[in-house]
């Protein structure tokens, strides 16, 4: 008698589950990232005015600083001293890798509040650094 194993072959199956829990990943991480931009666009900030102001593209790699008229350090709703600044931009570079810092202050700020976090951006190597301004045209319209 003569007996032959039949081997189970199986067909380049393609697995569905795996790529639905990468498309749900994916999908919460652009939910989360774009909530953050709302939620620096709805703090109470009168930005200077800019005749030659462009729109930017911010990536999640982008920083939002916002300085309050009173020199608060203002970022996600959490208030920062300059050293917890410093501590917060050290930590983000060292899991980002580059960093870019927009700044958002008010236009009654003391301009050496916004030198401080400029210093700061400095002394950590931080050359990407933009300054949030308000479009002439945008006001009219608001």
């Amino acid at each position: 008698m003569r007996f032959t194993r039949q081997t189970a072959q199986t067909g380049g199956e393609f697995q569905l589950a795996p790529m639905v829990d990468i498309l749900f990943i994916l999908l919460i991480f652009f939910i989360v990232t774009s909530s953050y931009q709302a939620i620096e666009k709805e703090l109470s900030i009168a930005l200077p005015q800019a005749q030659s102001s462009t729109d930017i593209d911010q990536a999640g790699r982008d920083i939002i600083i916002n300085i309050q008229k009173d020199g608060t350090y203002v970022i996600n709703r959490k208030q920062y001293t300059l050293d917890e600044l410093r501590d917060l931009l050290i930590r983000t570079q060292k899991i980002l890798g580059t960093t870019t810092v927009l700044l958002r202050a008010d236009k009654g700020t003391i301009y050496q509040d916004i030198i401080k976090v400029m210093d700061v951006c400095s002394e950590l190597k931080i050359t990407r650094l933009s300054f949030v301004t308000q479009n002439e045209k945008e006001k009219d319209t608001q």
